[in-house]
């Protein structure tokens, strides 16, 4: 898994209003929902790329992890957060346990 195309990708999003000329987009919280299970080969190319990791193993027998909940209650803790974030960009990747690809 690379993130040298982090930059790109990101930079290829609209910056929210009011912006000025020039001005790039800072990424400020890198945070991974991980499922140590099914990603674990993943976990230092997050690290190195400066990502938290947080750990979401499987809370069901079919394999389903509660990160959603997760994600939404940390997303409203950082709306209340002094620094006064203008977006959240959230990347997502499932792997189905019934494909060997992903989508």
């Amino acid at each position: 898994m690379a993130f040298a195309a982090m930059p790109q990708l990101t930079d290829s999003f609209q910056l929210p209003y009011p912006r000025n000329e020039g001005q790039r987009r800072r990424l400020l919280v890198r945070r991974c929902y991980l499922n140590p299970n099914s990603y674990q080969v993943h976990r230092h190319a997050f690290l190195r790329a400066g990502f938290e990791i947080v750990d979401r193993p499987p809370d069901t027998s079919l394999g389903k992890t509660s990160t959603d909940i997760h994600l939404v209650l940390d997303a409203g803790d950082l709306l209340e957060h002094e620094t006064g974030y203008d977006e959240f960009i959230v990347l997502n990747a499932i792997r189905s346990q019934h494909e060997s690809g992903y989508h």
